[in-house]
């Protein structure tokens, strides 16, 4: 954390775009982990003024899952799941700043 927090404050030239972790399939105690890695790092996104994806909500599913869809054993993504990815990360970088 503390790594990203020193590599944003020197981000001055071009533009950063944070693609947090995505959930997995293989089971909750994961995801909860995931879940706390990426609302820390969102949080520290945030302060430093720096675009912030966040997979979980883009990837998963009402449980907190990644959607079934998306991954063929839980954990890779499909080509499905990199397409809704690249759309976001598209969209992101046409809003300017």
């Amino acid at each position: 954390m503390n790594d990203f927090r020193e590599i944003a404050t020197h981000v001055k030239g071009p533009r950063v775009i944070l693609v947090l972790p995505p959930p997995t399939r293989i089971g909750q105690d994961v995801n909860l982990i995931l879940d706390q890695l990426r609302q820390e790092l969102k949080n520290a996104a945030i302060k430093s003024n720096v675009d912030v994806i966040d997979t979980g909500q883009l990837l998963g599913d009402s449980t907190g899952l990644l959607r079934s869809d998306y991954s063929a054993d839980g954990v890779h993504l499909t080509q499905e799941a990199y397409h809704v990815l690249g759309k976001k990360i598209k969209d992101v970088l046409s809003k300017s700043k």
